[in-house]
């Protein structure tokens, strides 16, 4: 009788394990294991965002890129690894939400270890190079190599315990189910190239430009009460360009555009200077290890600061559309290809009529090109008070 009893508990246990491992492994919510999508079940991750850096550290080990596009989440939603000037490569976009110099020298080491990179392109801005500290939710452990490019013992651990917990978790069954009951209420998606794609273009962009503006100045902010140091950043990013220049990678790298209530916050937030500041030591940085590595220095493009794109109206009407923006900070992948087009010389790269998008940064010309944004943030300021005014009530000043 006893014997039946447990055998009874045994077959209910190893039964509502099975489904717990059949409904995680299906549905798969942390892209961990590449199953197949099932349309209205698991097309969607539901809080995607939020598991990326579990999502991306084993990205690179189950795919096998050639070519990834890092930096923050402008990266990741306005920057397609499916460019045609990308054709011929197995490009993924590997951004992540508040980056680090450092996070991103990592995650290009982790996936050259698995193969060999041929191309990167690497967007930087404000929030990647002044990073008061590396993001707590990555982990060494998950890289293939170390720091010291190692082969990391860590790693077949951290996967198992990575893949116990998105099989058999209860956090594993919650996310599945959310993934499920939210299929037809997201919003955003998680591409098979990684990048976030937004399922409509319907936002009240009035809106969400006022909680960015607002979420950005209070950042900025922070920024100035803690004086940033900029001198570690710059270390990662040399080492950054030295592994690129060794191992003869293609790297191109880029100062993001964002519309001008974004320049124009940071502006009045006080950290103008700062910022160039951290261009010209990209510049500096560039150019002292191209001299070290005998090479050219990689093509350093700066898509910041107001232009004809960038000042797009922003509209008061809840329900009108936006051409190149979400909001103050994100920009739509119609921007992202007229970016990508300068980048790597394919196709038009500026609106008709418009003067080309994007400069190449360098020694000789790092100056100039500051003082001509400066002198367009200026004429932003005069041109358009109505805005720079909205901007101020919105931040209270």
């Amino acid at each position: 009788m006893f014997r039946r009893y447990l055998v009874s508990c045994f077959a209910v246990v190893f039964a509502g394990g099975f489904l717990i491992w059949a409904l995680n492994y299906i549905v798969d919510p942390y892209t961990l294991f590449g199953t197949r999508k099932i349309e209205r079940v698991s097309v969607h991750k539901a809080d995607f965002v939020k598991h990326l850096r579990l999502t991306n550290a084993y990205a690179p080990v189950r795919l096998k890129p050639d070519c990834l596009i890092l930096g923050t989440s402008r990266a990741a939603r306005g920057l397609s690894p499916d460019h045609p000037a990308l054709a011929g490569l197995h490009c993924y976009n590997l951004a992540l939400p508040s980056v680090s110099v450092y996070e991103i020298l990592r995650y290009v080491q982790h996936a050259h270890a698995v193969r060999p990179l041929k191309k990167i392109l690497i967007a930087l801005d404000f929030r990647v190079f002044s990073q008061l500290e590396d993001n707590r939710e990555f982990s060494e452990s998950r890289m293939v190599v170390t720091s010291e490019g190692k082969p990391n013992r860590a790693f077949d651990l951290a996967y198992l315990a990575d893949a116990v917990s998105a099989l058999w978790s209860m956090d594993a069954v919650v996310s599945s189910l959310r993934t499920v009951r939210f299929q037809g209420w997201q919003k955003m998606t998680l591409a098979d190239n990684g990048q976030w794609l937004n399922l409509d273009d319907r936002q009240d962009h009035a809106a969400a430009f006022a909680a960015y503006t607002r979420n950005t100045y209070d950042r900025f902010r922070e920024y100035r009460r803690k004086d940033l140091s900029l001198e570690r950043n710059g270390e990662h990013f040399a080492e950054l360009l030295r592994f690129a220049h060794r191992e003869h990678i293609d790297a191109h790298f880029m100062v993001s555009p964002s519309h001008a209530w974004h320049w124009e916050t940071m502006n009045l937030a006080g950290l103008w200077q700062q910022f160039e500041e951290i261009k010209r030591l990209l510049v500096r940085i560039n150019g002292d290890e191209a001299e070290r590595a005998a090479a050219e220095p990689f093509p350093l493009w700066d898509f910041s600061g107001p232009n004809a794109i960038t000042t797009e109206v922003v509209p008061l009407d809840s329900k009108a559309s936006m051409h190149w923006f979400w909001e103050s900070v994100h920009y739509k992948p119609a921007l992202g290809n007229l970016v990508m087009n300068s980048i790597f010389g394919y196709g038009p790269d500026a609106v008709e009529g418009g003067d080309a998008l994007g400069t190449v940064l360098t020694r000789e010309n790092v100056d100039s090109r500051l003082a001509i944004i400066r002198e367009a943030l200026g004429v932003y300021e005069a041109e358009h008070s109505g805005d720079v005014e909205r901007i101020r009530k919105i931040i209270d000043l």
